[in-house]
């Protein structure tokens, strides 16, 4: 196990999160020291805005704060993604315009996510509704999306407020959007909570869930196989809250699909101990440093930040307050890591991946 130095006194925290319903324990600071944090690009990153000017900018304006903070070189915001149609959009272009070398985005969580979510009971997917998707689909691009994202097929709901959604992973408009991922040379960020096994509701989560979650990995991977050309990067890694997400998985549908590639989620969560990324806060995971060191070109860091303004109350608020722990755990994980790894999962990766300027 690769393990950290002890620097100065360590003063162990718990706290009462309420982000998730949950509790953490609040990291030790990094040391501030000039230089020495590893530099990352947050490849998942949500600034939540509901079209009121004042607002919009402060929710903007704390995701520019945020940046530089333990290594935080440049961020990717996108919607999440939205069970019915919201309009994010123009606040996330104009932020990335604005800072074009630290601020890109993702676009469709609000658009076409919902799209595919109220079309779940067609099967087919009529030709008017392909036609209206790909036309807005391409819309997005044309606005200088880097990709495609947050889109969900299978999304856990693990707080009052926050949406439980399901579809098949193959679902035509999914594939739909895969040939046109591929086309475009863009990938897409893909919330997908996997059921390797027929699982009752845990404990502590929301009654939205079902009572039975039924398996789904066999169509994720025939939406990996339908265009190998189109590369999913699948989100949330390390913090599966189902248990299904084991390292060994991860290893073996890497291994079988080289169009996939996962970001890395640090946040605190209620991920099983054992299929956490930091257990016990202080060195990576041996089950999971093995398969980093199997597969060092496909792992990029989405932590999964949330800057809003005007939430109170709302899972956008509660999740808002876990990013400066995010970024805290981030730093950590990325010093843990041997520094090739943590320079291509920092940076390169993500550069290579989403066709980005390199930070300065």
């Amino acid at each position: 196990m690769v393990r950290l130095p002890i620097v100065g006194l360590i003063v162990a925290l718990a706290i009462l999160l309420v982000g998730c319903g949950e509790t953490g324990t609040a990291l030790p600071p990094a040391p501030r020291t000039e230089g020495t944090d590893r530099p990352w690009i947050d490849v998942h990153a949500h600034a939540i805005v509901r079209g009121q000017a004042n607002r919009d900018a402060e929710a903007v304006s704390r995701a520019f704060a945020a940046l530089g903070d333990h290594g935080l070189r440049a961020m990717l915001l996108m919607p999440p993604p939205q069970p019915t149609v919201g309009r994010a959009l123009p606040e996330l272009v104009a932020a990335a315009r604005s800072r074009p070398r630290e601020i890109g985005f993702l676009a469709g969580g609000d658009t076409l996510n919902p799209m595919i979510h109220a079309s779940r009971a067609d099967a087919a997917a009529g030709t008017e509704l392909r036609e209206d998707f790909a036309a807005e689909a391409r819309r997005l691009l044309s606005l200088g999306a880097k990709g495609f994202g947050e889109i969900t097929a299978h999304h856990v709901s693990i707080r009052p407020g926050h949406p439980y959604e399901s579809v098949p992973a193959d679902h035509p408009l999914l594939l739909l959007l895969a040939d046109i991922a591929a086309e475009a040379r863009v990938p897409i960020e893909f919330h997908f909570d996997v059921v390797t096994r027929r699982l009752p509701r845990p404990d502590g989560l929301q009654p939205t869930n079902p009572s039975t979650f039924e398996p789904n990995l066999a169509a994720f991977e025939r939406l990996l196989a339908h265009n190998r050309n189109a590369r999913i990067v699948w989100a949330h890694a390390g913090s599966d809250v189902l248990g299904h997400g084991t390292p060994e998985l991860a290893g073996r549908i890497l291994a079988d699909h080289p169009n996939l590639a996962m970001s890395l989620r640090l946040a605190p969560g209620r991920a099983p101990e054992n299929h956490t990324l930091l257990p016990g806060n202080v060195g990576i995971a041996p089950r999971w440093l093995e398969v980093f060191e199997k597969h060092p070109d496909r792992f990029v860091i989405g932590a999964d930040q949330f800057f809003a303004a005007g939430e109170q109350g709302s899972p956008a608020e509660a999740f808002a307050r876990l990013a400066p722990m995010a970024r805290q755990r981030t730093q950590t994980f990325l010093r843990a890591l041997p520094p090739d790894l943590a320079r291509n999962f920092g940076v390169e990766n993500a550069v290579r991946l989403y066709r980005l300027t390199p930070p300065d």
